[in-house]
C-alpha cells in the first residue's frame, strides 16, 4: 500500500509541477522580451555631443569600436572590461550577441 501511495503522490506532484511550469512560460517570455528591449536601449548610444556621434557604450564615452579592436588584437573580454571599467559585461555580451545575429542573418541570405 505504501508504494501505491508514493506513486499516487509522485504522479500528482509531477502533474502540478508540469501545469505550473506551463502557466509560467508566458510570464517568463514576456519578462525576457522586456529585458531585451530595455537592454537594446541601454547598450549603444550615439549623440553629436559625445565623441562627435561615434557609437559608444551607453552611459560611457567608450566607443564600441574599442571592443572590436581589442578582440581583433586577441585581448579577452575581461581585459577590455578592466581597461574600460565604465562598460558592463552585460553591455559587451549584448553587443556581441547583436553582431552574431546580424552575421547569421547575412549568412542565411
Amino acid at each position: 500500500m505504501k508504494n501505491s501511495y508514493a506513486t499516487l503522490e509522485h504522479g500528482s506532484l509531477a502533474e502540478v509541477v508540469e501545469q505550473s511550469a506551463w502557466l509560467l512560460i508566458p510570464d517568463i517570455l514576456s519578462e525576457t522580451i522586456g529585458i531585451m528591449k530595455n537592454l537594446k536601449n541601454k547598450v549603444i548610444s550615439s549623440s553629436p555631443g559625445i565623441l562627435g556621434g561615434i557609437p559608444v557604450f551607453a552611459g560611457t564615452r567608450v566607443p564600441v569600436q574599442n571592443l572590436i579592436d581589442c578582440l581583433k588584437a586577441g585581448d579577452s573580454i575581461d581585459l577590455f572590461l578592466y581597461d574600460f571599467p565604465t562598460v558592463s559585461r552585460e553591455q559587451v555580451v549584448a553587443v556581441l550577441e547583436a553582431a552574431k545575429e546580424e552575421m547569421l542573418e547575412i549568412a542565411a541570405t
